[in-house]
């Protein structure tokens, strides 16, 4: 794959303000709106010098930007996800828009959503199945301690298992823009 050097740059800075984003969610639970200032300014700077160059084309850009600001809209209201990881998606899809030649199943709002929700889904399993597996092995708990794990086991929720969403969608990013959609690979 040869890419130009706008589009490595574009990627660049879209992993540098995911990765800082990342370390925020992780470390707080809360992203700064500040940090998408200078990502947005330079994707809405780079995207119309991208099309120029004759490396993108205006409908692919006009739907990427579109589904990805209709898929998080709808996934914020639907309580999926929160507002920095929609403005992460949306900035990442303005940074690093569809190439040509790329199948609709591959545009990257839609490869972006799926990888990371495939990667969700996989985490979250995984730390539930351990989680169970280590209250399985507990023996020997006093009556108190059973009693109060009863309680917590009683009131289940999946979003206790799933881990940041941020730093998913910084390997999302990558594994879209290299690879494409990992659920459709086997269509070329």
């Amino acid at each position: 794959m040869n890419f130009a050097p706008v589009q490595l740059f574009t990627l660049t800075i879209a992993l540098l303000a995911l990765s800082c984003a990342s370390y925020f969610d992780v470390k707080t639970k809360r992203v700064p709106n500040k940090l998408w200032i200078f990502p947005m300014l330079i994707g809405a700077t780079t995207t119309p010098l991208m099309v120029e160059q004759g490396l993108l084309q205006v409908d692919e850009v006009a739907v990427s930007l579109a589904s990805a600001l209709l898929l998080a809209y709808l996934l914020h209201k639907m309580k999926i996800l929160g507002g920095a990881d929609c403005k992460a998606i949306i900035a990442a899809c303005l940074l690093t828009p569809v190439g040509r030649g790329r199948p609709p199943l591959h545009f990257l709002p839609l490869a972006l959503m799926t990888n990371m929700f495939i990667m969700l889904g996989t985490l979250t399993l995984a730390v539930a199945a351990a989680h169970l597996l280590r209250k399985k092995v507990k023996v020997g708990l006093k009556n108190e301690e059973k009693r109060t794990e009863d309680k917590d086991a009683t009131v289940f929720s999946w979003r206790k298992f799933s881990p940041p969403l941020m730093p998913l969608i910084t390997l999302s990013l990558i594994i879209s823009f290299f690879l494409g959609n990992l659920a459709f690979a086997a269509i070329p």
